[in-house]
């Protein structure tokens, strides 16, 4: 997440902790974090990983079809299932 945003959490989390309270000016940042984590919610993935064990370099893909052989590997072995991660740009 943007390190902007973060501080103007950590500052309004901080600021209500205290019971200081929230005014007009206060509003707006929160706004705007709300805005910012919204729109990184709504981010799609550019690639995926698989961490396949221990001194293993990740696999990646772009490809949902090896996505899901992926998943479909995990799913018929869950005892040594991959771990599998989206990854996503942030600007």
């Amino acid at each position: 997440m943007d390190k902007n945003i973060l501080e103007m959490a950590k500052h309004l989390k901080n600021k209500i902790n205290s019971g200081e309270g929230i005014d007009e000016h206060n509003w707006q940042e929160i706004i705007e974090v709300c805005n910012e984590i919204e729109r990184i919610n709504n981010l799609e993935p550019v690639v995926f990983a698989r961490h396949t064990g221990m001194q293993r370099p990740l696999d990646l893909t772009v490809s949902h079809t090896i996505l899901n052989n992926w998943i479909g590997f995990n799913t018929k072995n869950p005892e040594i299932k991959d771990d599998i991660y989206p990854l996503f740009i942030l600007d």
